[in-house]
């Protein structure tokens, strides 16, 4: 057989060569294309479930003497404008889901911040504190939102002069955190198109309404405490001072939907356990009808461990025997969240703020919220809405003592500008200035339209 010559092999190589760079440019201006055509709305290449795992555009572009919100982060995130310089004044940024976001109370649709989360009960505080500064409040919370998103939005925050930072996450650790090459693929806007286009998202109808629990929570934690640690790590080298929140739990959630004011409307009593097994079923029965010791009782014999301890944990409370009870609903949201954070999790906070650099303080909002509670137990309430709302969204006067504790928090740190904390007025006065009638309406709607 007749060898190729070596100039025919040189000229098949270059023609080798000439396609593969002509491949490679291809897809890249197609996916410039692409890129530019969803910048502009033309395209939507966002998968709802993609928008609560990744930063897929950046979040905050400079118009004038502004920062604003892009139009990509205000599909999950409530629009926010603050100065170029930040100047002689204290700005201070609040990350992490919608507990930080103050759901129910705001939600990017409204295409505002209303008044009842803590951001705007920290607002208020900071500005009636130090009314010769100016105080900027930026509230950059999503909805769904994890760990992992959370450090790549502070990563982009520490770019924007903050006074300082609070993270308050840990209510979505449903999930691993994605490869770097996963996350890479998701800047892309070809890539996020064929996604959107061979992987829609499913339908709404049928899907758990709490984020879904890998079954190995140790691979969780381990990947809540790095994501943490790399937040300490992005701040350190800014120079910006954090603070790692603790999040309330409400132990005494005994419903199954998002919302206390409309339980139970189109959820599958499978994903939920509304329909439990008949050993659990029995059991919230002598619950339900006051049989406390009976309640007890039935339940100690369920395989539905994690029900069993939530029932048994209320019926102990109603006995009176507040630690146990306490101890079995604690352990109860440790097997089934709910999206609420994991006792184990706060646990994982208070250990990296202790071990993390003298630029990281601990606002331990659980231990807050306990201390407020009746036996220390967090729940809805005698009058049925005096801490949270739903199953881990607060009142508005929860978030407002939650706002407190961080103001006490950054005070004992020396990082608030000059001012007087005599000068914040009342809870009640600060609300009254606000629209508690307005809040206290809102919040119910809000959640009650959840579902």
């Amino acid at each position: 057989m007749t060898e190729p010559s070596p100039r025919r092999s040189l000229t098949r190589a270059r023609l080798i060569g000439f396609s593969l760079v002509t491949t490679v440019l291809v897809l890249a201006g197609a996916n410039a294309l692409v890129d530019w055509l969803g910048r502009r709305g033309v395209v939507e290449l966002h998968r709802p479930d993609d928008q609560v795992q990744f930063v897929e555009e950046t979040l905050l572009e400079k118009r004038g003497d502004v920062w604003v919100t892009t139009d990509y982060a205000e599909q999950n995130m409530l629009p926010s404008r603050f100065a170029a310089e930040r100047g002689d004044g204290f700005r201070l940024f609040v990350l992490g889901g919608s507990f930080a976001m103050g759901s129910p109370y705001s939600h990017q649709e409204d295409g505002a911040e209303s008044p009842g989360g803590m951001s705007t009960w920290l607002r208020a505080r900071l500005s009636a504190r130090s009314p010769d500064t100016a105080v900027e409040v930026v509230n950059l919370g999503a909805g769904g939102e994890g760990s992992f998103r959370v450090k790549r939005i502070l990563e982009e925050v520490v770019q924007r002069e903050p006074s300082a930072v609070l993270v308050a996450s840990c209510n979505n650790e449903g999930a691993a955190s994605p490869s770097a090459m996963r996350e890479y693929l998701h800047t892309l806007g070809g890539y996020r198109l064929m996604t959107k286009l061979l992987a829609p998202t499913e339908s709404l109808q049928g899907r758990t309404l709490h984020t879904v629990q890998q079954d190995v929570v140790t691979e969780l934690r381990r990947n809540f405490g790095e994501n943490l640690r790399e937040m300490v790590r992005s701040t350190e080298q800014a120079g910006v001072p954090l603070f790692l929140a603790t999040l309330p739990v409400n132990l005494r959630y005994s419903r199954y939907s998002m919302s206390p004011f409309a339980d139970g409307v189109d959820i599958t009593g499978a994903i939920t356990r509304q329909e439990p097994e008949p050993c659990v079923a029995a059991g919230r029965t002598a619950y339900e009808e006051e049989r406390w010791q009976d309640a007890v009782t039935a339940l100690a014999e369920c395989d539905d461990v994690a029900e069993a301890l939530r029932w048994t944990g209320l019926a102990l409370v109603e006995l009176g025997r507040y630690d146990e009870g306490k101890a079995a609903l604690e352990q109860s949201v440790e097997l089934l969240p709910r999206n609420r954070c994991r006792p184990s999790f706060n646990d994982v906070i208070r250990r990296v703020a202790a071990e993390a650099p003298a630029h990281v303080h601990l606002v331990d909002l659980q231990r807050a919220a306990e201390a407020s509670a009746p036996h220390g137990i967090p729940g809805y309430g005698e009058d049925g809405d005096e801490q949270f709302l739903d199953y881990c969204h607060m009142h508005w006067r929860g978030y407002a003592a939650m706002a407190g504790t961080v103001q006490e928090a950054m005070d004992a740190a020396g990082l608030l500008p000059a001012g007087d904390s005599t000068l914040v007025p009342p809870l009640d006065e600060l609300a009254d200035s606000l629209g508690a009638p307005a809040m206290h309406q809102h919040g119910r709607v809000q959640a009650a339209r959840w579902e």
